[in-house]
């Protein structure tokens, strides 16, 4: 049986970034078409009402504005979108918040045919505007919104309203205000450094508490915060220090 061809479109200004995604397309993943590309938003724009693809690798920066504005007034809806970046950390944690497929430039091999297969499992993706969104907030640092990759498909989350996450082997489980739980297979590393600058503060191992939620702490070896739910989580001996400088320097 013939493979069914994946359509794909790039939009990439720097000639050399989309020649180089080309050349990895054809040698490593043969059952992608490039159906066309372009090197500008209004290039893009044309490109994207021209054709159907079912896939689009995106650049966020290009000369005459950034890849959303592609995305705003394209006709085309169904598709999925890899962005691609040159390497800068808050970008990529705001792809991480919004749960969107990524690629760090110069792009390798190995991450394309990574996110292709996170493509072929996940197509298709409902809500893309509310991940879009996220993403939006994020790049310039407002990170208000978290899109949670789940079971069923993706979970999208206010901060703000996030009580507590645990850790359950390499699961992650988010705790919400209103007593409603979201599991994720992601660990809680992950989850510690994607929150930080921010009123989350990783208590114990097992737990990352926002510190906005923290009624009493009780004294001990380690002793236990009291949150607003009054449930009652353990503060680990090691990190009790870096806890309470927190708490002193008013991070609560």
């Amino acid at each position: 049986m013939a493979v069914k061809k994946i359509q794909a479109a790039i939009i990439e200004d720097e000639s050399r970034s989309l020649a180089m995604l080309r050349n990895l397309l054809r040698d490593y993943a043969p059952q992608v078409e490039v159906a066309g590309t372009a090197q500008s938003v209004e290039e893009g724009i044309k490109l994207m009402n021209a054709i159907k693809p079912d896939l689009l690798f995106l650049d966020i920066a290009m000369p005459d504005g950034d890849g959303f504005q592609v995305l705003e007034k394209c006709d085309q809806t169904g598709f999925e979108i890899i962005f691609t970046t040159a390497y800068e950390e808050y970008a990529v944690r705001a792809f991480d918040f919004s749960a969107m497929n990524y690629l760090l430039k110069p792009i390798s091999s190995e991450d394309l045919l990574r996110v292709l297969d996170q493509f072929k499992r996940i197509h298709p993706i409902e809500k893309k505007d509310q991940q879009i969104g996220i993403l939006k907030q994020s790049l310039y640092e407002r990170f208000e919104r978290i899109a949670l990759p789940t079971i069923e498909g993706l979970e999208f989350l206010q901060v703000d309203k996030i009580l507590r996450c645990e850790a359950d082997g390499s699961y992650t489980i988010f705790h919400m205000l209103d007593g409603h739980q979201v599991i994720v297979s992601k660990s809680l590393n992950h989850y510690e450094k994607l929150l930080q600058n921010t009123l989350f503060y990783r208590i114990h191992h097992k737990h990352l508490v926002n510190l906005r939620y923290i009624l009493k702490y009780m004294k001990g070896s380690g002793g236990y915060v009291i949150l607003q739910n009054g449930e009652s989580v353990d503060v680990s001996v090691r990190r009790k220090e870096g806890f309470l400088k927190a708490v002193k320097e008013g991070l609560v």
